[in-house]
């Protein structure tokens, strides 16, 4: 399934997850969902925060977007602080 959100650039696929805003990615990243890699390759210079489609996740998409995904406060900043380190990696490997 192929999908495109008119708000942030997300597509799903039946392998990959690509999403660009940043809250959305922590939050799975929290909820334990597999980060496969960092795409750099867009035209506009946003960086995809690559997911493996697990089931459950375009699930877990819509309730942060409903503001129905509850987390544990700690598990939400954890994940936030991982993701600024690795984009800090991936945009100072770009500018190599």
């Amino acid at each position: 399934m192929n999908y495109l959100n008119k708000n942030e650039s997300e597509i799903c696929d039946s392998e990959i997850y690509r999403q660009t805003d940043f809250a959305c990615a922590s939050a799975l990243y929290a909820l334990g969902y597999k980060l496969d890699f960092l795409d750099s390759s867009r035209s506009d210079g946003r960086i995809q925060f690559c997911f493996a489609n697990e089931a459950g996740l375009e699930d877990m998409v819509q309730a942060h977007y409903s503001g129905k995904l509850n987390l544990p406060t700690i598990s939400y900043f954890s994940a936030q602080r991982t993701l600024k380190a690795m984009l800090k990696n991936e945009i100072s490997r770009g500018q190599r």
